[in-house]
């Protein structure tokens, strides 16, 4: 590595290289031939013209949540970015360094008495997850992450700097709102727009337990009927969950921007339905927290996101929930979860940003979790032919939550938008540096 760079590098060699290596998703095991931790976007121009020197290929991480772990590689040069976690706010604008957290993001922009449109894992950052659009339980009221987007500093493989908005770059705006991290270069700084300032929400979460597929079957039937209205206040998690020994239950979980009247008003068919909870007027800041708490340090799953785009049947619900039915051996619970799409997501076309799927009626994703790698087969062996049931009634993919299983990926994650995606490509890297299993391809 060259002299002026101000980071640390990791080696298989070193002591701490097994850590390094790990990502958030623990059945992920991947062996890269060094990891360069950034601090500077100095740092990354010489982290990337090393690799390109040495013949390296490049692996971009950010928070280390990619769910096929796309972000190592064994072999590959990894750039880590965590350390360019810097955060700052002026006016109605936050600035923030790739590495910066969702944690600490909700934090600053909380204790500032703003909301903002980003996701629920805690330790996600910021960079990978507007890069990939940015679904967040504040979407249908402000939209995704990468509509809040100002513009965004981004160096190449050549190790060249591009600033890209709406008025500079603009097909490389266009490209970094819902491409995907890791595809064109490495994210060095986000502004983003701030949302009205607000007092309280309502933090929901409900749920029933013991419930059979009939009633599982109603409820997904239910949400997404619900995500038809024009109350855009609350952008719902939903979920099908079987645990071991518990059987079947139903969570639904959300930020309601309004009273505690006005949520228990609007989600009164749930109610009905049989699902009990609470209904919690508190501060945007403490409900992040309450969503966050929720999160483990690291789980091992297989999961895969795909899009609806009309309310499935009562018969496809039925054969959606008993996915459900028998668990892989091993296995610690497997769900059926959807994420509520709508209001100001539809606001945008899908030509305006590289995030294609504006007009779908929700994500839908299934997953299966476990507790050490000695079920790691069993697992992946359980969930390939549950996935391809899915997406026989579902459309496209969601590139945050990828899939290896998603075979004609271009298509499934970036629908029409993929070839514009691919021109952009061969322009900001010709040479296909930036590259993984499912890296956007160049133009040919």
């Amino acid at each position: 590595m060259k002299v002026n760079f101000c980071g640390s590098v990791i080696r298989p060699d070193s002591a701490k290289y097994r850590t390094a290596r790990q990502e958030f998703n623990r059945a992920i095991e991947k062996y890269p031939s060094s990891i360069s931790y950034c601090t500077s976007e100095q740092d990354v121009v010489c982290a990337v013209q090393e690799a390109v020197r040495t013949g390296n290929c490049l692996r971009i991480r950010s928070g280390g949540h990619n769910y096929e772990g796309f972000s190592a590689g064994n072999g590959a040069a990894v750039i880590d970015v965590g350390c360019m976690n810097s955060i700052s706010l002026g006016g109605d604008t936050l600035t923030a360094g790739p590495g910066a957290l969702n944690s600490a993001i909700y934090e600053a922009v909380g204790a500032a008495g703003y909301p903002f449109p980003s996701g629920t894992c805690p330790s996600v950052a910021i960079s990978g997850l507007t890069q990939g659009g940015g679904w967040g339980l504040s979407a249908r009221m402000f939209g995704l992450a990468c509509d809040s987007l100002q513009n965004v500093t981004m160096v190449d493989a050549f190790g060249q700097q591009h600033v890209a908005s709406k008025v500079s770059e603009p097909d490389l705006f266009f490209a970094l709102r819902g491409g995907g991290g890791g595809n064109f270069g490495v994210v060095t700084s986000m502004t983003f727009r701030l949302p009205p300032k607000l007092f309280n929400v309502t933090y929901v979460t409900l749920s029933a337990s013991k419930v059979n597929n009939d009633t599982a079957a109603c409820f997904i039937q239910q949400i997404q009927q619900w995500l038809l209205s024009d109350d855009f206040c609350f952008t719902p998690i939903a979920r099908v969950q079987h645990i071991p020994g518990q059987g079947k239950g139903l969570i639904l979980r959300g930020i309601y921007y309004g009273t505690e009247q006005q949520a228990r008003t609007s989600l009164a068919d749930f109610l009905s339905l049989g699902l009990t909870g609470t209904f919690e007027e508190t501060t945007f800041l403490q409900a992040t927290r309450i969503v966050e708490a929720g999160y483990p340090s690291y789980e091992y799953f297989v999961t895969g996101g795909r899009f609806a785009s009309i309310p499935f049947t009562k018969c496809e619900s039925l054969a959606i929930v008993s996915l459900l039915d028998k668990l892989a051996e091993g296995s610690t619970g497997a769900t059926i979860s959807l994420y509520g799409l709508g209001g100001a997501i539809k606001e945008k076309t899908s030509c305006e940003t590289a995030f294609f799927y504006r007009d779908a009626l929700n994500i839908i994703s299934l997953t299966t979790n476990w507790e050490g790698p000695e079920a790691d087969d069993r697992n992946r062996t359980w969930f390939s032919p549950r996935y391809r049931l899915l997406e026989s009634l579902t459309y496209g993919a969601y590139i945050n939550f990828p899939s290896l299983e998603n075979l004609n990926y271009m298509h499934a994650y970036y629908g029409g938008n993929q070839k514009e995606l691919s021109l952009i490509k061969t322009r900001i890297d010709p040479c296909n540096v930036f590259r993984f299993p499912q890296s956007i391809r160049p133009w040919l």
